[in-house]
């Protein structure tokens, strides 16, 4: 679908009904199962091989302009995914904020994306990435081919990376597969690489990302986005990778927000 023809935005509802089955003895597990996970997602954090700067001064509270919530539909089981967060099945979870810089400003908003997909895309167009429209509705996302598959944003000048926030299909629960976050000044990302998010438990993407398997935890996309810090990690360009999701084999993207400091 061209930039200029984009469906017109459609009046959403909103629901409060429980979304998911919380089955007890299925949550037991699946918290056992998340908290060993967790347990190693330090030990990959000092896996990274790239350059970052700490911030010793002032901080703040990423705040970002949200989209109008979408109606959850049919409830959808995804208490059987083994590294999400118990947490997120529950009516009142809200994804977790990262602190920033106050300096940070929004560095991504019209920068130029790239893929690995050889094909175009399913629909919509890559600039959507970086256009500031979050609409979860029909027409405001882009759908790349099935498989392991990256999205790339050019900063078009060396940053630290605060944080990047990802918007994903919300209209209904899904679960993104392999979500894999990466900084760098090279843009074919075989040198100086530091990977600020891996939640591949399997291995498959993570081998393809030139890392081992990660640690994070699966997450639900919503209207929130994910926030995921990036330590000020130093790069012009963000990788995001995934593989599918709970529902299907495509790779869907609304929004991406990289948030940081130029580098002077």
């Amino acid at each position: 679908m061209a930039q200029g023809l984009r469906r017109p935005r459609e009046t959403k509802t909103q629901t409060v009904d429980k979304r998911h089955n919380t089955n007890p003895e299925t949550m037991r597990k699946q918290n056992q199962i998340f908290t060993g996970l967790v347990a190693g997602a330090a030990a990959f954090a000092l896996a990274s091989c790239g350059g970052s700067d700490s911030h010793s001064g002032p901080t703040r509270v990423l705040e970002v302009e949200l989209p109008q919530e979408l109606s959850v539909g049919t409830p959808v089981d995804l208490s059987g995914i083994a590294n999400l967060n118990p947490r997120e099945l529950e009516d009142d979870f809200r994804p977790e904020r990262v602190r920033v810089p106050e300096s940070a400003v929004l560095l991504s908003r019209g920068k130029p994306v790239s893929s690995s997909d050889e094909e175009e895309p399913f629909e919509g167009e890559l600039s959507y990435i970086t256009d500031g429209e979050k609409d979860g509705n029909e027409g405001f996302s882009v759908i790349i081919s099935p498989g392991p598959q990256w999205v790339q944003i050019d900063l078009e000048q060396e940053a630290l990376v605060d944080a990047v926030v990802v918007w994903h299909y919300f209209m209904n629960d899904r679960v993104v597969n392999d979500v894999i976050v990466q900084v760098s000044n090279d843009p074919t990302f075989e040198t100086g690489v530091t990977t600020i998010f891996n939640n591949d438990i399997t291995g498959e993407t993570a081998e393809l990302a030139g890392v081992g398997r990660g640690g994070d935890p699966a997450f639900i996309g919503t209207y929130h986005g994910r926030q995921i810090a990036g330590n000020g990690a130093r790069g012009q360009h963000v990788r995001l990778w995934s593989n599918g999701n709970s529902d299907n084999r495509m790779n869907e993207y609304i929004e991406v927000e990289v948030w940081g400091r130029p580098v002077e």
